[in-house]
């Protein structure tokens, strides 16, 4: 692992943050969205109704805010390390390696949105899960675009 680039590195960081994000909130996502409704339980041992989209919102921001934090950290802590590496201009392997990425991210996307649009074609899906499940597919779309990258560079070494 010390020999890896700035750009190898953050393309494995990225995917790895990404898909430990996607894997605290996928499940509690999903478990959400496919339930039927969700009680609070007051004093009393009374109850109500709770609004599903206002916890998913709510996890959804968690996810987010979580991601962006720790790419930050993380960017900035190897562009500390490998200041010499993180400055320099992208050339015309960058971009080469960027188009290939992009290319399999695409296959992917493209292969899981027919399988997608199949499966909610054939069953009956809850718009607010068929949503997450869109959701989830994008977020395997950029995960495959950062290890593409990551392995296109491990390749090119």
């Amino acid at each position: 692992m010390k020999n890896l680039s700035f750009r190898e590195l953050s393309a494995l960081g990225s995917a790895l943050i990404l898909g430990v994000v996607a894997l605290l909130y996928v499940p509690d996502a999903l478990l959400l969205a496919s339930n039927g409704e969700m009680r609070e339980f007051l004093a009393g041992g009374n109850w109500r109704v709770m609004d599903k989209s206002d916890e998913l919102l709510r996890l959804a921001v968690v996810a987010i805010v979580l991601i962006i934090v720790l790419q930050i950290v993380f960017h900035a802590i190897i562009a500390a390390l490998m200041h010499k590496e993180a400055d320099e201009p992208r050339d015309e392997r960058d971009h080469l390696v960027e188009q290939q990425a992009r290319r399999i991210a695409y296959y992917v996307l493209e292969i899981g949105g027919v399988l997608l649009a199949g499966h909610l074609f054939l069953n009956e899906v809850p718009g607010l899960l068929a949503a997450h499940y869109l959701v989830i597919l994008l977020v395997v779309a950029d995960i495959a675009k950062y290890a593409a990258t990551f392995l296109c560079y491990r390749r090119m070494a």
